[in-house]
């Protein structure tokens, strides 16, 4: 019999995954995309026969037990899958055909499932919510790709049908068959706001103030909109984005779970409320503050959860740490109805005054960091494996390094947004981001020692960490992450982790080293800073001074450099260690400074704000110990 080799492209990726405003957004998107894949290969694997043979026949994902395709599975699955269908043409279309009908399937079930939900309790849902261009909308979006090549006989059967069927996917990813999409028109309906992209599928009715335009009376209190249908005042979603929104993890029996989602300020509140979680075990005023707190926020405590089962502190529960920040806090009870100058509104932000006073702090430093990993030579690493074999173990290798990855985030007080194959998409608390990136390459190395490709080189892991306020929109934090990465990607070697500082004003600040370089590295400048053995404003004072040589001459340059390395000794020499106790090694932090004081000035910028979060996470008592 002839065997082929089946591949199957599911997407769209990363333009459907990106347009998100919330975290929880953002992972839905990736969720649901791997769940499509895993049901596709489901089906693939019933087409053949459900038995042993049939899951063997999976090369990518290679799923060793059929329950690691069930729905609702911990297992992720990437976008592209390869299997080998052993058969005619026409058996190859039908078990294509039926991975597309599984797909399909279990995308309705989500997408049913999610709209059902929007609009309980308003007696004009039918009015307010479109279902039927928001249900064209979801089912328009996804698309289903495939290609078979047959395999010559001899040992290089299986490789050239897989060469010659990658060659065959892209090309017809660029010969797409497009048609007119069916009931998106809405007369005078405002795009999304998530990508502009389709229109908007919410009864304007339902807002206070158009897209342009004064105000007026909506149908719908700010309360009831954002229970019912999950948007503020400003935001329009199409069924996309309403389904991103409202979607929740379902198993085969529609089992759910994961309701609620982190925030990107409860990443930036953690590193504080780690520290006063501690100080609140030997000091009961601070329970007592946090329990006035709650009280004061009244409903805007309910709209700030976060997952349960995750690690957190103890004192704050389920609650996001975004509740610690000032402009958050009244944003949310804005969202519930409440101005900013009502009683309710105002016993809220004295009460988190009192609590941040009580408890001898500030407000969160904040700025938390998203990770975006991604293997090296992969390529290269799955053309070097010329049977399907070698590729099933390369696939259970990769699949074991995608379900540590989130152990290793958890473990870093992280939330995983994707892992699939060589792939990280994650969002962490700033003390940890390095630590946890860290982890991930080790975890990557250790996966894929044995793989190489044809000239001996091995897969490496290369990450990008992006340091982000917030309050950035997430596009934008995204797009910052993956600039990083492939500022990673570029680096000689790869093997690399480039780190990007954003902050909300002046220039973007990049640093990128191999791994074993930069983490030390980053490491003892942390350190220094945590014991106010560095002036604060050495990194900038010395990004600056490195403009001196900006325009040299060759002739002038030697001279400039001797400049700048003194100036460079007396800006790192201003502060004494141990609170003044003691001059400073110079000639151990000089071993820093290479040739261009701002490599050091850069490293120093970003050393500092990892290490002010550091230093929030510890005890009250012991800071600056």
């Amino acid at each position: 019999m002839t065997q082929h080799v089946l591949l199957i492209s599911l997407g769209p990726v990363q333009d459907f995954i990106v347009s998100a405003r919330r975290c929880r957004d953002l992972w839905f998107g990736s969720w649901i995309l791997s769940e499509l894949a895993k049901a596709a290969a489901a089906g693939i694997v019933d087409a053949l026969g459900g038995q042993q043979a049939a899951l063997d026949a999976l090369v990518f994902p290679a799923a060793h037990d059929g329950r690691a395709l069930a729905p609702g599975s911990a297992m992720s699955v990437a976008n592209k899958l390869v299997v080998r269908v052993t058969g005619d043409e026409a058996q190859v279309r039908k078990v294509a055909e039926r991975g597309r009908a599984c797909m399909e399937a279990r995308r309705d079930t989500l997408r049913d499932e999610a709209f059902k939900r929007i609009g309980n309790g308003d007696p004009k849902r039918e009015w307010h919510f479109f279902i039927k261009p928001a249900a064209h909308q979801v089912d328009d979006l996804f698309e289903y790709l495939w290609v078979a090549v047959a395999e010559s006989e001899g040992p290089a059967g299986y490789a050239q049908a897989r060469t010659e069927a990658e060659r065959l996917l892209g090309a017809r990813k660029n010969a797409r068959t497009w048609a007119q999409p069916e009931a998106w028109a809405l007369d005078g309906a405002p795009k999304s706001s998530l990508d502009g992209v389709r229109e908007s599928v919410l009864h304007e009715d339902i807002f206070d103030r158009g897209v342009t335009g004064p105000r007026r009376d909506p149908s719908l209190t700010p309360e009831q909109r954002r229970t019912w249908y999950g948007v503020h005042g400003s935001e329009r979603l199409c069924g996309v984005g309403l389904l991103k929104r409202w979607g929740r993890q379902l198993d085969a029996a529609g089992g759910q779970s994961l309701d609620r989602f982190f925030s990107t300020a409860h990443l930036a509140a953690l590193p504080t409320m780690l520290g006063i979680d501690e100080d609140a075990r030997h000091d009961h005023g601070i329970t007592a503050a946090w329990t006035a707190l709650r009280a004061a926020a009244g409903p805007a405590v309910e709209d700030l959860q976060v997952l349960p089962g995750r690690r957190r502190p103890a004192l704050f529960g389920n609650t996001d740490g975004a509740i610690l920040f000032a402009q958050r806090l009244a944003e949310t009870l804005a969202d519930c109805g409440h101005a900013r100058e009502t009683d309710q509104t105002n016993a809220a932000l004295l009460a988190q005054k009192s609590f941040l006073k009580r408890t001898g702090r500030g407000e969160p430093l904040p700025y938390y960091a998203i990770l975006v990993a991604d293997g090296d030579r992969m390529g290269a690493v799955i053309d070097a494996q010329t049977t399907w074999e070698a590729h099933r173990e390369l696939s259970t290798a990769l699949d074991g390094f995608a379900g540590s990855a989130r152990d290793l985030v958890e473990e870093h007080h992280g939330s995983l947004i994707y892992s699939g194959g060589d792939d990280v998409l994650a969002f962490l608390p700033l003390h940890e981001a390095v630590d946890c990136a860290e982890k991930l390459a080790q975890a990557f190395a250790v996966r894929l020692e044995r793989w190489k490709a044809k000239d001996g080189t091995r897969a490496t892991l290369s990450a990008g960490l992006a340091i982000v306020h917030y309050i950035d929109p997430m596009d934008a934090a995204l797009e910052v992450a993956r600039d990083a990465e492939r500022t990673a990607k570029r680096y000689p070697g790869k093997d690399a982790l480039a780190i990007t500082l954003d902050k909300r004003s002046g220039a973007t600040t990049t640093v990128c080293d191999h791994w074993h370089a930069l983490g030390p590295r980053l490491a003892r400048l942390v350190a220094l800073h945590q014991a106010d053995e560095i002036p604060d404003k050495a990194g900038h004072e010395l990004v600056e001074l490195a403009r001196l040589a900006d325009g040299a001459t060759p002739e002038a340059l030697p001279a400039l450099r001797a400049i700048q390395r003194s100036e460079a000794h007396r800006i790192l020499g201003r502060k004494r260690a141990q609170r003044g106790k003691e001059k400073i090694d110079k000639e151990d932090l000089a071993k820093h400074l290479g040739d261009d004081p701002a490599v050091l000035g850069r490293e120093l910028a970003i050393a500092a704000l990892i290490g002010k979060a550091k230093s929030q996470t510890a005890p009250r008592a012991k800071e600056g110990a």
